[in-house]
């Protein structure tokens, strides 16, 4: 549910979000008409709810806000950075790494503070040791998902290196895959996370505890007028 600090939380990002996407030369009355923001996700899932209950509720219409969901995929932080975006939500690595390459993009709010994670594997597959020599699907080699799954493998004295990795950003695209055998593990949250454990798959474990303090998902604008200080 979306709570009432969390709806202000988005509708001042998206605010900010505006205000940085009107040149500052226009007048006022020009400003005030520029309402459409073209916002990218990885996937239309559960980090979005609060965006469509904002959206259902008029919250954002009450401050002249119209949004236009475009998925992103793992390209999100890309797409921003060349223009193509406006705003976008995404693991907080894509934006923090973009952002130290000297792209002009800004992470803003912080949506998802922790992990929502679990990895699951086949049925045979019981401990996290198991997973040695296993082909497990991630969300990227360096996204957030590959982040959390460090400190998960290295509890049971396993290396990432000691794991085969293929990619899929979104987490309804790792399920399928487990669904039809096509890997032996992923990392999911919910629904596919439910999902998981209704059919039967071994939940080997959240990674919150391997990976406190660590954030998920955030949202950042292009910010045309950012520019990266450089220290000679």
């Amino acid at each position: 549910m979306l709570s009432v600090p969390q709806s202000a939380y988005l509708r001042g990002a998206l605010g900010l979000c505006l205000a940085l996407s009107v040149p500052a030369t226009l007048p006022a009355g020009a400003a005030q008409a520029q309402t459409k923001i073209i916002a990218g996700m990885v996937a239309h899932g559960p980090p979005q709810w609060p965006q469509y209950i904002a959206t259902e509720l008029g919250w954002l219409k009450q401050d002249n806000i119209e949004l236009d969901f475009v998925t992103a995929g793992g390209g999100g932080a890309q797409q921003l950075a060349a223009g193509a975006l406006d705003i976008c939500h995404s693991g907080y690595p894509d934006f923090a790494r973009a952002s130290l390459q000297g792209a002009p993009v800004k992470i803003i709010v912080n949506d998802i503070v922790a992990s929502p994670y679990a990895v699951f594997a086949k049925p045979a597959i019981k401990r996290i040791a198991d997973l040695k020599g296993k082909l497990m699907s991630i969300g990227g080699n360096n996204d957030i998902t590959f982040i959390y799954i460090k400190p998960f493998l290295a509890s049971a004295g396993l290396k990432t290196s000691d794991v085969d990795f293929i990619f899929a950003k979104a987490a309804g695209d790792r399920f399928s895959a487990l669904v039809a055998g096509g890997v032996d593990a992923t990392i999911l949250n919910h629904p596919t996370y439910s999902k998981a454990v209704a059919l039967g798959f071994s939940n080997l474990g959240d990674t919150k505890p391997y990976a406190e303090d660590i954030p998920f998902t955030v949202w950042a604008p292009t910010c045309p007028g950012l520019r990266r200080t450089e220290t000679r």
